[in-house]
């Protein structure tokens, strides 16, 4: 038999899986030449179009001078994820942010990049600052 610790099991799968909540919460800091976003959940294709909001966001004028994506704290990441952060990284290209930055990725995300073949994501990764030519 086992004890009880009080937690209601059908009240944690509601919260788990409530459709109000959010799966991806993005948090952007932006100063006079470095643009940051921290990428906290889940992206896939119900939240990759948050991703593409923030990238705006944080690339208006006047532009900064690099673009670091931090998904350090990223649980989950699907090929819409791949799909989206690619974009980001060709959207820093388009407008010639000089220095984009993918921080905090783990060995599983890598591995996700690695498999989806997203060189471009990886070099990003490896590199403490990555010059986009």
């Amino acid at each position: 038999m086992t004890k009880s610790l009080g937690i209601d099991r059908s009240l944690t799968r509601r919260l788990i899986h409530d459709p109000a909540l959010p799966i991806l919460e993005t948090v952007s800091v932006r100063g006079d030449t470095n643009a940051v976003i921290t990428l906290i959940g889940e992206i896939d294709i119900s939240s990759a179009d948050q991703v593409r909001m923030a990238v705006g966001e944080c690339l208006r004028e006047p532009q900064p001078l690099s673009l670091q994506i931090d998904v350090s704290a990223l649980t989950f990441c699907d090929c819409a994820g791949i799909r989206v952060l690619h974009w980001a990284r060709n959207r820093a290209l388009a407008e010639q942010i000089p220095i984009f930055r993918i921080s905090g990725a783990d060995a599983r995300l890598r591995r996700v990049f690695a498999l989806a073949r997203a060189d471009e994501l990886l070099d990003a990764c490896e590199a403490t600052t990555r010059v986009i030519d």
